[in-house]
């Protein structure tokens, strides 16, 4: 459950109590649509995600990835260096201003909606007007105008009274929510895990009956090998074309007789060979095919096992492990920690020629992620010309140029992500990040470019299979 405007109205009189006057220092972002701000010695926890949205502050130092998104990268550069001077809750809603000033800068504030899915994060300017969009949507340059008030009756706060001098209902805040976001993490590593195991028992179920009815059928050698020897004992009486006998079995006390299903197409001998052969390639198989049956038994009773063990566990730590178990080390089914984790990542990743990463959006709103919450102004952005496709980012330092090998493959990897991956000339427009522009009201992934230019790419099958080799590495 989201932080009530009730309770967001407590944490903000101990906010208010001690933040003022500090400057901004860092920003993290330990998960998505969440961070860690520093504001002198405070560690300020933001987290826009539905159910758990909240803001209060931290004792815990979290680490975020190796490469910040572009809203992090944004809102280090605009805030950096400046001093904190108010906050406030907005009309006793679930919205925080922020106002933060600077000796040689613009003043700036910074806007956070703890609702929707998720929740916004907005940088204003000092007419109020909206300067950048770093979490959610909205309409740049427009003035912000807060959300129509329409609060539901309140429940009783969940926490102690404000107390500025102990700071309680943000630690009581902090302890609660730690506790519900490991709850959360825990049944979302329970779903991947079960999600999982059901198809492979699934698949390891069914080819267990697939091995009983193999190992049933090799059940007749015994009886083939019967028919065998009573046919070599009767050759001289039976004639080619003939389909069905019955047999006196010389073997049997009480002189019983034996059907013998015929070829007629062949002659008794081979017949009689036939049959031999066919037992002794029944008997042959039967010693495998018992082998792999216990084996693919065991293999049910350990995934059965597992269904259970995943179903009852509520440690945190101990699915981890399972999860861990489950991918032998990799840990796909491990909920996301920054983009350093993650059961599904919205590109795919490849290494060019020169050593440059290179990420292909998946879908319209992996590319529409990808290009505008993953990727810096600095990174060089590449799409088919005048078609759909793959939003195609390589990544580059500030003021870095790209090498043309780079861009070729870049370029190829565009191709493939497009319509005309079959033709042999396919041209490929690119531009820095910082020209590509969300639509209003456009399906995700429809962009405006700037500044654009146009490399024509020739399909290497050599270049496309190195690419291939080096995904995802």
């Amino acid at each position: 459950m989201n932080l009530s405007a009730l309770e967001l109205t407590d944490v903000v009189a101990e906010l208010s109590a001690v933040l003022p006057g500090a400057s901004f220092d860092k920003i993290n972002e330990p998960l998505p649509n969440c961070c860690q701000l520093k504001l002198r010695k405070h560690l300020l926890w933001i987290d826009l995600r539905p159910g758990l949205a909240r803001i209060h502050l931290s004792d815990k130092k979290k680490p975020g990835p190796e490469r910040p998104s572009a809203w992090v990268m944004k809102l280090r550069k605009e805030l950096s260096g400046m001093r904190l001077t108010r906050l406030e809750q907005m009309d006793g809603d679930r919205v925080l201003r922020f106002d933060f000033v600077h000796s040689h800068k613009q003043a700036q504030s910074l806007l956070i909606e703890l609702f929707g899915r998720p929740g916004r994060m907005l940088l204003l300017d000092d007419a109020g007007r909206i300067a950048s969009v770093l979490l959610g949507t909205a309409e740049v340059g427009e003035r912000y105008t807060p959300p129509k008030s329409g609060l539901a009756p309140q429940k009783p706060s969940r926490f102690p009274a404000p107390d500025a001098e102990t700071l309680c209902t943000n630690h009581a805040v902090a302890v609660h929510y730690e506790e519900a976001s490991e709850q959360l993490e825990t049944e979302e590593i329970r779903r991947r895990i079960l999600s999982q195991l059901k198809p492979r028992h699934k698949r390891v179920t069914r080819r267990l009956g697939k091995l009983a009815a193999d190992r049933d059928r090799t059940l007749v050698a015994e009886d083939l090998r019967r028919q065998a020897e009573v046919l070599k004992m009767h050759l001289g009486i039976i004639r080619r074309g003939q389909t069905r006998l019955s047999l006196v079995d010389p073997m049997s006390p009480d002189g019983a007789e034996i059907v013998v299903e015929l070829e007629p197409a062949l002659n008794p001998v081979e017949n009689m060979n036939r049959m031999f052969s066919r037992a002794r390639r029944l008997t042959a198989a039967r010693g495998g095919i018992s082998h792999r049956l216990h084996a693919t038994r065991r293999e049910v009773a350990e995934i059965e096992t597992q269904q259970e063990q995943a179903a009852k566990e509520n440690d945190l730590e101990a699915m981890k492990a399972l999860a861990e178990k489950l991918t032998a080390g990799k840990s796909v089914l491990l909920l996301r920690k920054g983009r350093a984790q993650g059961p599904r990542l919205p590109y795919r990743s490849y290494v060019s020629a020169k050593g440059k990463r290179i990420m292909v959006g998946r879908s319209g709103k992996d590319n529409h992620q990808l290009t505008f919450r993953l990727a810096r102004g600095s990174d060089m952005w590449l799409h088919a010309r005048d078609a759909a496709g793959a939003h195609v980012i390589v990544r580059l330092a500030r003021k870095e140029e790209i090498d043309q090998e780079t861009l070729v493959d870049a370029a190829t990897l565009a191709a493939l992500g497009s319509p005309f991956k079959n033709d042999s000339k396919i041209e490929i427009s690119y531009t820095h990040v910082k020209n590509v522009h969300p639509i209003k009201g456009a399906a995700p992934g429809l962009v405006s470019v700037g500044r654009a230019r146009s490399i024509l790419v020739r399909m290497e099958p050599a270049r496309i299979k190195r690419l291939e080799n080096s995904k995802n590495s």
